[in-house]
Order: C-alpha cells, then sequence, then structure tokens
C-alpha cells in the first residue's frame, strides 16, 4: 500500500481543521478502509502545486488563503470554480490538475436535505460578499429565483465593489445592512457567509443593534437560516435565529462538500443515508467542543 495520503488539506493555517477526522469517519462508511486524509501547512503554493502529484495519491482541498490564488497555477478548472471564481477541491486527471469547487455543493445539498420547503423557495438572502458568498450564490441560484447579497457599505470592501460591478451577470440584487430588513423579511431562507462568531476571528455580526433587533422582531416569511461558520458548531448568530425558523449550521455544509470531493477523487458516486451523516456530524461537533476547551498545564 502507498505510504503517500489518499488526499489532503493545504492552507495557512490548518490546524484548527478537522478534516482528517471527517474524511476517516466518511471512509468507514465505503469500502475505503485504508484511506487517509492528511492536513497539510503550506507556506509556498506554487512549490506545492508542482509536486503535488507526488506527494498526494487522489487529489487536496484548498482552504484559505489559497481558493482564488491557486487558479492560475492549475491546469484545468471545473465549470463550477471558474463560474464561482475559487478552488477548494483539485483532483488528478491524467497527469493534470483540476480545480474543482464543492463548497456550492455543500450549501445546495444542507438545504435540500434538511429545509422540507425548499422547492417552494422563490427568494434567497446572503450575508456577506466574500469568497463564500460566491459559493452561496452559485448554490441559491439553483435554489431561488431572487437572489438579494447584502453587503457592508461603510466602509465598502473591495469584495462588495467587484461584487457591485458585476451583479447583472451574477443576476443578483444587492442592498446594504440598514436597507436589509424588507428583502430578508421577503426571503424564505438566509445564508450567513461571513465569518462572524467564528472562533478565532473579532468579526462582528454586520447588523447594527437597533436594525438586528428590527428584524428579529418579525422575520416574515423567513424560515431556514443557513450559517457557513462550523466552529463553533452554534454560532451566536444561528442561536439567535434558532427559535424564530429552521437552523442549519456550516458543518453540514463542510460535511456534503467533502462527500462530493471524495467521490472525485475516488472516481464513486457515494451516497449516505441521513441517519448515517447524522452520526457523523455528532461525531464532529464532539470533536470542535473537546478541541476548543481549554488546556491546562500541570
Amino acid at each position: 500500500m502507498s505510504k503517500l495520503p489518499s488526499s489532503s488539506l493545504i492552507g495557512n493555517p490548518v490546524s484548527h481543521s478537522v478534516s482528517n477526522l471527517l474524511f476517516s469517519y466518511l471512509a468507514e462508511l465505503t469500502d475505503m478502509k485504508d484511506y487517509k486524509h492528511q492536513k497539510m501547512l503550506v507556506e509556498h503554493l506554487s512549490a506545492f502545486v508542482k509536486t503535488a502529484t507526488k506527494n498526494v495519491r487522489f487529489g487536496y482541498n484548498v482552504t484559505l488563503p489559497y481558493k482564488r490564488v491557486i487558479m492560475p497555477l492549475l491546469d484545468d478548472l471545473s465549470t463550477e470554480a471558474k463560474t464561482i471564481g475559487a478552488v477548494n477541491t483539485v483532483i488528478f486527471r491524467n497527469g493534470e490538475q483540476v480545480g474543482c469547487n464543492t463548497d456550492w455543493y455543500g450549501l445546495y445539498q444542507s438545504i435540500k436535505t434538511f429545509y422540507k420547503d425548499y422547492q417552494s423557495i422563490d427568494k434567497i438572502t446572503i450575508l456577506g460578499t466574500g469568497g463564500a458568498s460566491r459559493a452561496a450564490i452559485y448554490a441559491a441560484k439553483k435554489l431561488a429565483a431572487k437572489v438579494v447579497v447584502v453587503y457592508r457599505a461603510n466602509p465598502l470592501s473591495t469584495n462588495s465593489q467587484e461584487m457591485m460591478e458585476e451583479s447583472s451577470e451574477l443576476g443578483i440584487e444587492m442592498v446594504p445592512y440598514d436597507a436589509s430588513v424588507p428583502a430578508i423579511r421577503t426571503s424564505q431562507c438566509i445564508i450567513q457567509t461571513t465569518s462572524a462568531g467564528m472562533i478565532g476571528t473579532n468579526t462582528q455580526f454586520p447588523f447594527d443593534d437597533a436594525v438586528l433587533a428590527d428584524l428579529l422582531k418579525d422575520i416574515g416569511s423567513c424560515n431556514c437560516y443557513v450559517d457557513a461558520v462550523f466552529n463553533p458548531v452554534e454560532t451566536p448568530t444561528l442561536k439567535l435565529f434558532k427559535n424564530r425558523a429552521m437552523t442549519i449550521d456550516g458543518l453540514w455544509m463542510m460535511i456534503f462538500q467533502a462527500i462530493q470531493a471524495l467521490s472525485f477523487w475516488s472516481n464513486k458516486n457515494l451516497n449516505f443515508s441521513t441517519n448515517a451523516l447524522i452520526r457523523v456530524h455528532r461525531q464532529l461537533m464532539a470533536d470542535i467542543s473537546a478541541s476548543n476547551e481549554p488546556k491546562y498545564q500541570a
């Protein structure tokens, strides 16, 4: 058996990730008992890409800060990666490295699996304009006729400015946070893509207190809230919506994107029962909780 890892996660940092555990749990549900997924701290991306096929057997996942900058280093890109403008999965095909995006599928499949009324969605509102937002737009366009993206107007980020310039091409409407409550109340689903609430960041929830208080009084037709953050599994904002709407945490997005990545690498169409995936989710929740506990030295 090859001593090379079957697949890997590259980024900087990667210590926070539970991807090695996730792929181990998924492999246990298949006949791939010897599957090994390894986290790799990569400081020099171009050097890694040049030798990747010698260091990994099937392919690799890409996380921050490399999802966009890796694109010109690869031999080819999938349609989804080109449209979204980001790569989170690389597969080896006939000696070439092909960049794909499975993040959009993670969101799409999470909503399809757990939101029983997904076929009746008319409008989805997305919070944030970063890389995860673009994957969310791609997923949302497959679920809803109308997609609204909410952005921070002051200060206006480069991501927001670029998205505003591309809004017609993307087929989205953009509104600032302080004017977003009507759009949210007439949506059936919110997708929160900012890093607000994520462990290790200081990102604040983009709504000011007055706007958020107004929204929470009446969320209108919105009855599904999805958060892309997976650590902690229950973010402060997810907790705010929990008694007002059906909620889907970011760990589900992570699980479903991993299933598609593993399908690509193994060249198998992998399907798992919802009950099996709920067990995986519980295992990962316990792993994340344990990793977040304070470490004391005697």
